[in-house]
């Protein structure tokens, strides 16, 4: 679909977040990215917008390992509840899978 909307004048791309990503090793909970997950995604986006639009470079390899948020500092977040003006209730929860707090 992506070649299909791509025009000369209004160019599309499609940055491969996944192709570097593995679930298990880079999310908290298998859906939401730990701190390694998000330094790959964000590299997939600095990839395209160097090599579609020659803005900037694409990110250095071999990545970084980023060391994990300590547990505790991840209790302490889930024990003062959502930020203001968050939502939450069933809404919310009805398409997480996995844990949720």
């Amino acid at each position: 679909m992506v070649k299909e909307l791509s025009t000369e004048q209004s160019p599309l791309y499609v940055a491969e977040t996944a192709a570097e990503f593995v679930a298990e090793k880079h999310t908290w909970d298998g859906t939401h990215p730990n701190p390694n997950g998000e330094i790959r995604i964000a590299a997939a986006f600095a990839d395209i917008v160097a090599s579609g639009f020659g803005i900037g470079a694409a990110y250095p390899r071999p990545y970084r390992d980023i060391a994990q948020v300590a547990e505790e500092a991840i209790g302490l977040v889930r024990a003062r509840g959502p930020p203001p003006g968050s939502v939450e209730g069933p809404a919310l929860r009805s398409g997480v899978r996995g844990r949720v707090s």
